[in-house]
């Protein structure tokens, strides 16, 4: 499986990151005023690998099985041992079946989290930028907003 790389206009937020850096550098441009416009050569983007989150990274069978213990010992003060003798062996079986059930039922995570996040310079397209200029203004009604 090959890593994707994702790029953003920040380092913490990941929110409006894209897999192509042109499209991230012009969304951060068309931010700009008028005047950042026709100053602008390049900008400070960010690069990330995409890292796939499964549902066994929010599981924990010890934790699972701690609380079941707990519910049970609240309700009978012998039930102190209960569940203490439990092997690494069927812990791992109880988290095989758990995961094999979220696979079976798709409930997956559908998000994932960006690593070894890196500041860029991207050097601007000029003629990319001359073309924004020029539909800024060419637009009258655009002024009357400022």
């Amino acid at each position: 499986m090959s890593e994707e790389i994702y790029y953003n206009t920040n380092d913490y937020d990941w929110t409006h990151a894209d897999e192509s850096i042109e499209v991230v550098a012009e969304n951060f441009l068309e931010e700009l005023t008028l005047e950042e416009l026709k100053t602008v050569k390049s900008i400070t983007l960010y690069k990330g690998m995409k890292k796939a989150q499964k549902f066994e990274d929010f599981m924990c069978v010890d934790n699972i099985l701690d609380q079941m213990h707990e519910w049970a010992y609240d309700i009978n003060e012998f039930a102190e041992d209960y569940l203490y003798d439990v092997t690494d062996e069927q812990k791992k079986e109880l988290g095989n079946l758990i995961s094999s059930w979220a696979k079976k039922h798709n409930i997956e995570p559908r998000f994932f989290l960006i690593e070894n996040v890196e500041e860029i310079e991207y050097e601007v397209v000029q003629e990319a930028v001359k073309e924004m200029i020029n539909n800024i203004e060419n637009r009258p009604w655009l002024e009357e907003e400022e």
